[in-house]
């Protein structure tokens, strides 16, 4: 059995190759990982190369689990003019981790090691991704670098940790806001034009204003710290 690691979204371009990043899969060489803590699962996981590459966000926080999968894609304009490579994500829903087996409705898998060039890695093997046409799994490997190395603006741990009230206690209201936005921001949101939140984010390097509505991007731990904020906002508030 053969398969292509390729992005989770993208058809697989070769039929029956089985590969983790460029290299063919020795199945002799695969194992089992499970770590003593569920946490140790946390963080990014990188799936594919080159064009193809994806990279998979894992984020636990106590009984909350989000699994979300960013990759890129080639926008056009309205008058079919080529706009860029541009960022898209997806969420996966009902997420759960039992022992080392991840389960999804979009997808299922385990958490497996693999020898690579003498060294053993961590990574994740997903069965059925979406848009997958042969039916057969990938595997993506665990970054070890600082997982907040991967987002950009000041408050990254918004990605993986609910913030608590005594932690949002400790920020003014203006920081509070741009805590809040900043959420919205690393997905490209459009802030009103001329206004506070957009002429602060114009000065950020890593922002790129394209969306108009990131709602159904946000995942519910990025949810409840905006619902979060707001509420300590309101309480700040004179």
């Amino acid at each position: 059995m053969r398969i292509v690691v390729l992005t989770i979204f993208l058809i697989p371009l070769f039929a029956n190759a089985q590969v983790i990043v460029d290299y063919n899969v020795d199945e002799t060489l695969v194992g089992t990982w499970k770590p003593a803590e569920l946490d140790n699962y946390e963080g990014v996981y990188r799936f594919g190369w080159s064009e193809w590459e994806s990279e998979f966000y894992l984020a636990i926080d106590g009984d909350l689990i989000c699994a979300q999968v960013k990759d890129h894609e080639w926008i056009n304009s309205d008058n079919e003019e080529l706009r860029g490579w541009q960022s898209r994500y997806k969420n996966l829903h009902n997420v759960r981790i039992v022992g080392n087996k991840f389960y999804s409705d979009e997808t299922n898998g385990e958490f497996v090691t693999y020898e690579l060039k003498g060294e053993k890695i961590n990574g994740l093997k997903l069965e059925n991704p979406p848009n997958s046409h042969d039916e057969k799994y990938e595997i993506g490997i665990f970054q070890t670098e600082d997982k907040l190395t991967f987002f950009s603006g000041k408050y990254r741990t918004t990605k993986f940790d609910v913030l608590t009230t005594s932690e949002l206690m400790n920020y003014n209201l203006a920081d509070l806001k741009i805590l809040r936005n900043e959420i919205f921001a690393r997905y490209g949101y459009v802030f009103k034009k001329g206004g506070e939140m957009e002429k602060h984010f114009k000065r950020q390097k890593w922002y790129h204003p394209i969306e108009r509505d990131v709602n159904p991007l946000l995942t519910e731990i990025e949810r409840q710290n905006i619902a979060n904020i707001r509420a300590m906002e309101s309480k700040k508030s004179p």
